[in-house]
């Protein structure tokens, strides 16, 4: 059966896409097995509070392929928040719980999301995204609508990044997380636990996007950068006596000749407790986009260096004295 099309300000915290129709995320609390589900974090560079310059984001969810191009959105929503948050939400099968599914992220900026693909998808965003489900696995995708993607449509099987066109395909087994883990790892969807097969990032300077596989960090190539967070939701097990959650720092850097808080080369990131964070020197991964230091540090993308040392990644260099 079909659905009509849903409308909501921002993506829903939690709603199941099933098929073409929508269903109620029910999970059992007896349950001792994880939810077989794709957890979709859409976010976006371009300004989205303004209705002028943002018409909202549409949500297609079908078989993989040129066939998505044709189908009505799943789901619309219409706008986002200061930090480019558009919201997330979860996407279960309808059949097999290995079936493989497409994802398309439509965002509209000079039209109506779902009028984006008759345009060509000029003056839109378009994200895709192939993937298979993992049984009992919940499975973490990073949408970014990105400004350097503005009218690149590419073709039903291949999506945007960084304003060039790369394989929608994702290898699922290797998106698996911990509870309560989700360090993204690269640009190819990647999302690593913050112990054991950690994040092994590879980072292509000439094209400013990034690559990383989930890989003890023993075995992460020295021209690599191992991290094992990216925001202080990652840190909780150092949380202090009292009371301040853990940090997620920037540990191995070489700094910039002028500015110290615009390093060259990062190697490493990991979390440590806050009354051992010297705020003076280091720099606090906040890839949430959340103020860092309960709110009194400015959280920024990576970009400004001559050579931005994590491209796509974000940090808070207004530091805490």
């Amino acid at each position: 059966m079909f659905s009509p099309v849903t409308r909501a300000p921002h993506l829903p915290i939690r709603i199941g896409l099933l098929g073409f129709a929508f269903l109620l995320l029910g999970l059992s609390a007896s349950s001792c097995q994880g939810p077989t589900e794709l957890r979709l974090h859409v976010h976006t560079n371009v300004p989205c509070t303004d209705p002028s310059q943002w018409k909202g984001v549409a949500v297609y969810v079908g078989e993989p392929g040129p066939g998505l191009e044709d189908k009505a959105p799943a789901l619309i929503a219409t706008s986002c928040d200061q930090r480019g948050q558009v919201g997330s939400l979860v996407v279960v099968p309808s059949g097999a719980k290995d079936a493989e599914v497409g994802l398309q992220i439509v965002a509209g900026l000079d039209y109506e999301p779902e009028d984006c693909a008759a345009h060509h998808y000029q003056g839109c965003i378009v994200a895709r995204r192939a993937v298979r489900f993992d049984e009992h696995t919940p499975l973490d995708l990073d949408i970014a609508l990105t400004s350097d993607c503005v009218g690149l449509g590419c073709d039903a099987t291949h999506t945007c990044v960084n304003g060039a066109c790369s394989a929608a395909g994702i290898d699922s087994s290797a998106t698996e997380v911990d509870a309560g883990s989700q360090v993204r790892c690269g640009d190819n969807g990647v999302f690593c636990p913050t112990s054991g097969n950690v994040c092994c990032l590879s980072v292509d300077q000439d094209a400013g996007t990034t690559f990383g596989e989930c890989k003890p960090a023993a075995d992460c190539p020295p021209t690599s950068i191992v991290l094992n967070c990216d925001d202080e939701t990652d840190c909780t097990a150092e949380t202090d006596d009292a009371g301040h959650s853990g940090v997620c720092i920037v540990s191995s850097m070489t700094l910039g000749p002028n500015n110290p808080f615009l390093p060259y080369v990062v190697s490493l990131t990991q979390c440590a407790r806050y009354s051992q964070f010297p705020h003076s020197t280091e720099l606090e991964m906040c890839q949430t986009r959340q103020e860092c230091l309960n709110g009194t540090m400015t959280c920024n993308a990576t970009a400004g260096a001559p050579v931005n040392p994590l491209p796509g990644y974000f940090w808070c260099d207004d530091l805490f004295p």
